[in-house]
């Protein structure tokens, strides 16, 4: 599990599937806290959806820098 998926709460089992989507995370110019987001992209599966109580399209926002720096050192 990456720290992203540990953020958000996602549980083992949707793991595979969150990690396969291609997330843009895109950082919050007007929050002074260098948060991000990103907005859940259209192929997201039915399953992780619902498991989150996310629709496609819907912003997740605050994601702290900490988390997002992991993600650009795998870079």
């Amino acid at each position: 599990m990456s720290k992203l998926t540990e953020y958000l709460g996602i549980r083992e089992e949707y793991v595979d599937d969150f990690e396969l989507l291609t997330i843009e995370l895109k950082q919050d110019k007007d929050n002074i806290s260098n948060s991000y987001y990103f907005y859940v992209p259209e192929n997201t599966s039915v399953e992780l959806l619902e498991e989150m109580d996310w629709l496609t399209g819907l912003c997740i926002k605050n994601i702290p820098e900490s988390v997002v720096q992991e993600l650009s050192e795998i870079l």
